[in-house]
């Protein structure tokens, strides 16, 4: 009886003691591990690193800033003489002379035969003055003939196998990083340019500057003050040349490279033709060619 009286005493102390203490929270669940990045395709890759340097194989086409180098020049010269060099450059050089020294003294024989007064010696002015004139005529038929047929021809044809030459003799990594449409230009309006604008500019700029250098040269004779007037005159001249010069050459140089992007796209247009017209894409590509133009 008393061990069981002591166990219901120890029950009721336990049942009216102190609160039972209360579960152990459970330990909080650690962060969700981040997903995985998708791996970067060869595309992302390739827009990723467009932009770094040596990832492009071709590059934009760049163009001359500056003078003409005097070697230009010089290798145009060779050229147009042929086997004789720079000696067919003296003789045109001569005959520039000789034509325009004669024109002026045609001149200077005319106004001699009328200053003189006396009719009775028309006969002896007027073969004298004839024979000036064919002279002359004469003259600038052969510089004529010898800067626009033979020296101007010769120097687009050895310039164009020099191009023609060099072209053949390239590595395939020169047309692997240069678009054909840039080779293209250069056998094209290029060469356009030197067989045929360069000769009639040339021809131009002679027919030119030749009267302005024989006037001058007559009226310094005549009147020795002129030279004080001719000397700042030329400086004002070779100033405002230096500004439009300048201009005209750079729009000439950019006039040449913008033509390379519309041969390529025209080229590669046509050589895609079937794969355009089976993606339908033909007015994505009017429309890029209409913004190229």
């Amino acid at each position: 009886m008393r061990r069981a009286h002591v166990l219901e005493a120890a029950k009721a102390k336990l049942i009216g003691g102190a609160p039972a203490a209360a579960p152990a929270a459970a330990p909080a669940a650690a962060p969700a591990a981040a997903p995985a990045a998708a791996p970067e395709t060869s595309v992302q890759e390739g827009d990723r690193k467009q932009d770094a340097e040596g990832s492009q194989l071709t590059h934009k086409e760049t163009r001359a800033e500056g003078h003409v180098s005097g070697r230009v020049f010089l290798i145009y010269a060779r050229s147009s003489g042929g086997a004789f060099g720079l000696w067919a450059v003296l003789v045109l050089v001569l005959l520039l002379c000789a034509d325009r020294s004669t024109i002026v003294f045609t001149d200077v024989w005319l106004v001699t035969s009328i200053d003189s007064g006396d009719a009775s010696k028309l006969e002896m002015f007027l073969p004298i003055y004839m024979g000036l004139g064919i002279t002359a005529a004469v003259l600038v038929y052969i510089r004529s003939y010898l800067t626009m047929a033979l020296m101007g021809v010769r120097a687009a044809k050895t310039l164009y196998e020099r191009v023609t030459t060099a072209v053949l003799a390239a590595p395939m990594s020169f047309f692997e990083q240069t678009p054909a449409g840039r080779i293209l230009n250069r056998f094209t309006s290029d060469t356009e340019t030197v067989d045929n604008v360069l000769l009639q500019n040339l021809q131009q700029w002679l027919n030119c500057i030749m009267p302005v250098i024989g006037t001058s040269a007559l009226i310094c004779v005549v009147n020795p003050y002129f030279v004080l007037w001719l000397v700042p005159l030329a400086g004002v001249f070779l100033l405002l040349r230096s500004y439009a010069a300048g201009a005209q050459r750079d729009l000439q140089r950019l006039e040449s490279i913008s033509r390379s992007p519309i041969f390529t796209a025209f080229g590669e247009a046509l050589n895609g033709l079937p794969t355009i017209r089976a993606f339908s894409s033909e007015a994505r590509f009017e429309a890029s060619n209409a913004k190229a133009r």
